[in-house]
């Protein structure tokens, strides 16, 4: 009969340490002087060590004394004396090989049989990746803590099935004027700020059937009764698996005011847009006017005085035939007036087409013109071939002809004449280009005046109406660049400019 009760025994013990060897939780058997009996498979996996490598051994000589805890170590060793045992020690330790694990232990009391054979049972629960989750979670609530506590939109978090405000951040505070008490656990409609109850129940409702809602331009009053436009988000996630309903509040009233601004200014431009086009229409009869009716009486000055000429010519002392010379100069100077304000008018209001402009080969073929003006001169062109630009070209020609044709006409006088035209790039790699000359020059005292209509810093000696100049600025201008000039009287000039 007792070697029956030993072999069931046994049989049972065998049946138990088939079980554990299978379970999923690492096992430990102690003996009573805490060295290692056996293992299950999960222990050794886990641990990435082999039965040799343990058995026999004090805990705390394995995996190179790592299991040497101090606190662990009187734990375990009241476990038979005192008929002890624990649950849920926590222990952080990074083996070698294996990395940094989080096990909580549980130890009990059992026995095979025999009195003398007590042994200590360690189950290890690894809980390394829940403590991750745990880590993970806590950083990504501790970030939209601060997000929430820092933004610059109000946020209200709301119960999704009450309506009732759970939390709200500081800058919502500080932007209406409440505390914080004033509005946690009260709904919308039950605080002052939403002027519209009946509005806001239908927000909820609408918000809870489709999960978002927004609002452009929400009228909001603060505490104090100001009113204020704020856009208004509203979006519904989870949160371990409860709905919750976060409300972003932005203050737009600076916003709205500046869109009405813009819109006056929009009516305002387009009302100076209005204003112009009628002044263009008005200039252009004008200037109409200007080409047909008051050129024509200077057509009849000047072939009635060329008529007496012909026709009276005995009847004519010469101070008469001198009359008739100054009304005859006097009105061709006034038609080329003209036609120097309509041109001027003209590139005004021109549209700028702009291509691919070789500025040299325009240069040459205002260079040639003036050569064949006056044949019997000797001048000396300098002209930087390959200079390409990106402009209208016929509005640069007319800069080109005034500005090489200025420098032709001052250099009159001056023996060996030369004319530049080049570029060069400023401290800003901008590129400028240049017509100089050796002429006569002009005071720079009065550079100021050089590009203003009819006025001219010569004698009549040298011909001209004063529009060259502010033609050219016109221009310039149109091209979203500059023009300037450098001289010394009788060391000629310089007239650099810039295209945008």
């Amino acid at each position: 009969m007792e070697k029956r009760s030993t072999q069931q025994l046994r049989e049972a013990l065998d049946y138990a340490e088939n079980i554990i060897s299978t379970l999923r939780e690492p096992l430990l058997v102690l003996d009573a002087n805490l060295r290692v009996i056996s293992a299950n498979q999960s222990f050794y996996r886990l641990f990435s060590v082999a039965p040799e490598a343990i058995e026999g051994k004090l805990i705390y000589e394995m995996n190179n004394g790592q299991w040497n805890i101090p606190t662990l170590r009187e734990l375990l060793a009241k476990i038979l004396p005192e008929n002890t045992s624990f649950d849920d020690f926590e222990v952080d330790i990074v083996f070698s090989g294996v990395g940094r694990r989080f096990l909580l232990l549980n130890a009990r009391r059992i026995h095979d049989g025999e009195p003398a054979a007590e042994q200590v049972l360690l189950v290890i629960d690894d809980i390394t990746e829940r403590k991750r989750i745990e880590h993970d979670m806590a950083s990504s609530e501790l970030r939209y803590r601060r997000l929430f506590e820092t933004a610059q939109d109000g946020i209200l978090i709301l119960n999704f099935k009450t309506s009732a405000i759970t939390d709200v951040n500081p800058f919502l505070l500080k932007m209406l004027g409440y505390s914080k008490q004033d509005l946690v656990g009260k709904t919308l409609w039950e605080i002052g700020f939403f002027k519209d109850s009946a509005a806001s129940h239908q927000a909820f409702q609408i918000l809870q059937e489709k999960g978002y809602v927004r609002y452009e331009d929400l009228p909001l009053k603060t505490k104090d009764g100001q009113p204020m436009e704020v856009e208004f988000v509203s979006n519904v996630y989870s949160i371990d698996g409860e709905k919750v309903i976060q409300c972003n509040i932005r203050d737009i009233t600076e916003r709205k005011i500046s869109e009405e601004r813009i819109s006056r200014l929009n009516e305002s431009i387009k009302q100076h847009a209005a204003e112009l086009e009628l002044a263009n229409s008005e200039l252009e009869t004008f200037s109409y006017t200007v080409s047909h009716d008051l050129q024509a009486p200077l057509r009849s000055m000047n072939g009635f005085s060329q008529a007496l000429f012909e026709d009276y010519p005995d009847r004519l002392d010469d101070q008469g035939k001198e009359y008739l010379k100054f009304i005859q100069e006097s009105s061709k100077r006034m038609t080329q007036m003209i036609e120097d304000i309509l041109r001027l008018s003209r590139i005004t209001r021109s549209e700028l087409k702009k291509i691919k402009v070789n500025l040299s080969d325009l240069a040459e073929s205002v260079a040639a013109e003036l050569k064949m003006t006056d044949p019997e001169r000797s001048v000396r062109f300098a002209i930087t071939p390959g200079i390409h630009v990106k402009g209208d070209q016929r509005l640069l020609q007319i800069v080109l002809e005034n500005l090489l044709g200025n420098a032709w006409k001052f250099t009159s006088k001056t023996k060996d004449p030369v004319i530049e035209f080049g570029a060069s790039k400023n401290d800003d790699a901008k590129t400028i280009y240049f017509v100089r000359d050796n002429g006569v020059g002009f005071n720079e005292t009065y550079a100021d005046k050089l590009f203003l209509p009819f006025q001219r810093l010569h004698s009549p000696e040298y011909a001209g109406t004063g529009i060259g100049l502010a033609s050219v600025q016109r221009v310039i201008k149109k091209h979203g660049g500059q023009v300037w000039a450098e001289s010394k009287k009788g060391e000629g000039a310089t007239f650099y400019f810039t295209l945008g």
